[in-house]
């Protein structure tokens, strides 16, 4: 079942469709943000210099796999109020149900949300392109074992009538019953301690990045 959050995770870096939607108030939260890092003279001189060029459209999700974990925390919280207020064809867009949206992108996911949520994400982005300077420290990612226990976990949580809908996500997945999934799923990663949510946030976001920064599970002791 892991593999219903991934083309909503992947997403995030989808070019936008013809049609831009209005995102005046995340844009100016954004650049206001950016600005504010390229004159932090306590960063890198490189990854200030990046700030001029990022925009919604240059959003890359590897800048998740390093957040820590009660920013990891804050982001599946940032996901889930998200995901609580798209419609269902944009939600169907993000998750791969829908043609006609395809490539939505995060700019229609964040039209017109409330300033709270907007806020939450840019500082999400914040301390993700701050972590990029923190590259010595040692995150913890979970492994594929803890990553399915998880799922299954939140799974095993809900009513019986929503384990079933969740099945039928997976098995033969329509667009109503896989936005559901999709929030369900997000609804429970945000919902859990931060040392557990931490290391299986940075799992969805570690494909691309250097081995050398990914750091294994800690063996169990015998």
């Amino acid at each position: 079942m892991r593999h219903l959050w991934v083309p909503l995770l992947l997403c995030l870096a989808c070019p936008v469709s013809a049609q831009q939607p209005d995102t005046t108030y995340f844009t100016r939260a954004f650049l206001r943000m950016t600005t504010r890092l390229a004159a932090d003279t306590s960063l890198p001189a490189d990854l200030r210099s990046r700030m001029a060029e990022l925009d919604l459209d240059s959003l890359d999700v590897a800048l998740f796999a390093r957040l820590d974990d009660s920013a990891a925390v804050t982001l599946m919280r940032a996901f889930s109020a998200t995901l609580a207020h798209v419609t269902e064809e944009v939600c169907a867009a993000f998750v791969g149900l829908s043609p006609e949206l395809a490539g939505a992108g995060f700019e229609h996911a964040v039209h017109g949300l409330d300033s709270a949520t907007t806020d939450t994400w840019v500082e999400v982005f914040e301390r993700a392109l701050r972590s990029q300077a923190d590259t010595g420290v040692e995150l913890r990612i979970a492994s594929e074992t803890e990553t399915q226990a998880a799922v299954v976990g939140i799974v095993g949580r809900l009513e019986s009538a929503d384990r079933q809908r969740m099945m039928a996500a997976v098995v033969a997945p329509n667009s109503a019953d896989r936005c559901w999934a999709a929030r369900v799923l997000f609804n429970g990663l945000a919902g859990l301690p931060a040392g557990e949510a931490g290391p299986l946030v940075r799992a969805m976001f570690h494909e691309g990045v250097p081995e050398s920064k990914a750091v294994p599970p800690t063996p169990p002791r015998r």
